[in-house]
């Protein structure tokens, strides 16, 4: 995937690069720490903050194994988040060799499909087939 970076940070947990692909921005993020909502919140913020259409694509990549604690509860506040500042459309691609993590995938699904917004997500252990996820999503949304 080539693009331009137009943001790029660390934060507590996550480190992350915003890559502009035409119109659309993906964001990639690699998880560094426990993934809780405190440490989430500033994340969406600043990926927020770079995107520039109602979409969002995003691939975060939690290869290292680290604990997610989010709840249902705290899905549905992050979902709000992204309805508010005028996503619309979800795709997201994780990286995990985690295999109950399908569980997480399934509640976040859920979480998003609820508050309204369209969301397809994929959990994979393969690097490679989360770039083809987003980038297949990238060009179904092109055309």
């Amino acid at each position: 995937m080539e693009g331009v970076v137009i943001a790029a940070e660390s934060l507590p947990s996550f480190e992350f690069q915003s890559i502009r692909y035409a119109g659309e921005v993906v964001h990639k993020v690699k998880v560094t720490g426990m993934i809780n909502l405190e440490r989430r919140l500033p994340l969406y913020h600043r990926t927020l903050a770079a995107n520039q259409s109602h979409n969002f694509f995003c691939i975060l990549d939690n290869s290292g194994g680290h604990e997610n604690t989010l709840s249902l509860q705290d899905m549905v506040l992050l979902d709000r988040i992204l309805i508010e500042g005028g996503i619309r459309n979800f795709y997201g691609a994780i990286i995990t060799k985690d295999p109950n993590y399908e569980g997480i995938v399934k509640l976040a699904s859920y979480s998003a499909e609820t508050s309204g917004m369209e969301v397809e997500l994929l959990a994979t252990g393969d690097p490679s087939e989360a770039e083809r996820f987003i980038l297949e999503k990238l060009g179904s949304v092109a055309h």
